[in-house]
């Protein structure tokens, strides 16, 4: 019996919609099976969106069983549905390319709350970057071993831990991390996450690593990993090892994170020098991992994570090859910065600054209608740290759709520039 949503829902999904509501409507639709299939069993069963459900399925009865495929659980890290009083069967694929619905914290969620978790194996990683219908993600090619095993489990009979394929291939190999860094009080874990590229096409390492370097963000209660594979699939496709910290207070990453940074602030590098102090142990962690070349690191980051990144290159860790920054800089906080002749003299300082003792080359990807910087200030901003000594590849595109200031999300504008710099600094696509 599929329940679709009800017309006052105006096309809102499960997670757009209150819960009291949602739980009145499938209660209504319990009763209705019920009524329809008198002393016939009734469970339960969700797609992708499956949060919700398991939200207010403790509250529910009517039904004996739960069937989750393909749960998108990225912002159910915390939740604990470990009171549910009924068994639930979750299905993922772990090759699917889906980045709403990654396997890492489907398996994570179901251990910690006591699923039970069956992969659904495909040979081939999904060559796929969405979810939609024909993608591994909807486990398309797998309906009849699926069907048999959820109607086995809802029979009462233990399924096996992988059906389709018996040793399926995963999308990425990725795993959280943990590092300390030094506390006002005590030392402070923070928490990374580790790609690896395909074994199949790129060998068991040592790999060329990238570590970037997420920009200001805002803490979210769901405590949600740091996991950008827009960025991460294009370096991974080159054979590069991809580590993402989290700085202190995002994430699960300990502490709280700074914020309390000034237009005023007498050092342009300020903020960089200060939130470079979580990234700097994680380049010492590298060394922990024998897949990683540790004589072959490119920094990389976006924003208050593309100007630290410049930060912790002028300051020539060792091992480093390369920077990239993607809209990075230090946004000044005037009034004044939306007119087109605007110059940040702050950020013109910051990056000058940089450029005096920053001795690999770098490669800057800016768009013209950033909402943070003006093209004036991004072209003084590259001037100043080339004349000062700096070695610098800009490519400052002209205004894309939207706001330029997230031209890391339209890798189809910088991809083949990326290419040639890797090439430059040794590292070479697909080697």
């Amino acid at each position: 019996m599929y329940v679709d949503p009800p017309s006052d829902a105006e096309r809102r999904n499960l997670n757009g919609r209150p819960r009291r509501e949602v739980q009145q409507d499938l209660a209504a639709a319990l009763k209705q099976a019920q009524q329809s299939f008198p002393g016939a069993q009734i469970h339960l069963a969700s797609f992708s969106l499956v949060a919700p459900l398991l939200d207010i399925a403790a509250d529910l009865d009517g039904f004996a069983r739960i069937v989750v495929a393909s749960s998108a659980l990225r912002n159910s890290r915390t939740s604990d549905w470990r009171t549910l009083r009924k068994p639930v069967l979750m299905l993922h694929a772990p090759s699917a390319q889906c980045d709403g619905a990654p396997f890492l914290e489907a398996q994570t969620v179901a251990q910690r709350n006591r699923f039970t978790f069956v992969q659904v194996g495909y040979e081939q990683q999904d060559d796929k970057e969405d979810c939609g219908r024909a993608s591994q993600h909807a486990l398309a090619g797998r309906e009849a071993v699926l069907a048999k095993s959820v109607a086995d489990w809802l029979a009462g009979q233990e399924p096996a831990p992988i059906i389709g394929y018996a040793n399926p291939s995963i999308a990425w190999r990725e795993e959280v991390i943990s590092y300390q860094v030094p506390g006002t009080f005590r030392t402070v874990q923070l928490e990374a996450t580790l790609f690896l590229p395909e074994i199949r096409r790129f060998g068991a390492g040592p790999y060329p690593v990238t570590v970037f370097n997420h920009g200001d963000i805002e803490i979210n209660p769901y405590k949600s990993r740091v996991r950008d594979m827009v960025v991460a699939r294009e370096f991974l496709q080159s054979g590069i090892a991809v580590l993402m910290p989290a700085r202190r207070g995002v994430g699960m990453s300990e502490g709280t994170y700074p914020k309390s940074f000034s237009h005023e602030d007498g050092d342009a590098t300020y903020k960089a020098r200060v939130q470079s102090e979580d990234v700097l142990p994680a380049l010492a962690w590298l060394k922990t991992r024998p897949e990683l070349d540790t004589n072959r690191i490119i920094l990389s980051g976006q924003s208050a994570g593309g100007y630290l990144t410049m930060y912790i290159a002028s300051q020539n860790p060792a091992g480093l090859i390369g920077a990239i920054d993607f809209s990075g800089g230090r946004n000044d906080l005037t009034k004044t910065n939306s007119s087109h002749g605007y110059l940040n003299r702050m950020m013109v300082s910051g990056f000058t600054e940089f450029g005096r003792t920053t001795r690999v080359p770098t490669f800057w990807v800016f768009a013209e209608n950033d909402s943070r910087y003006t093209s004036n200030t991004i072209r003084a901003c590259h001037e100043g740290f080339q004349l000062a000594g700096g070695k610098a590849r800009l490519l400052l595109q002209p205004p894309i759709e939207g706001d330029g200031h997230y031209i890391y999300h339209k890798p189809e504008l910088w991809r083949a520039v990326l290419r040639e710099y890797l090439s430059e600094i040794g590292v070479p696509y697909g080697k």
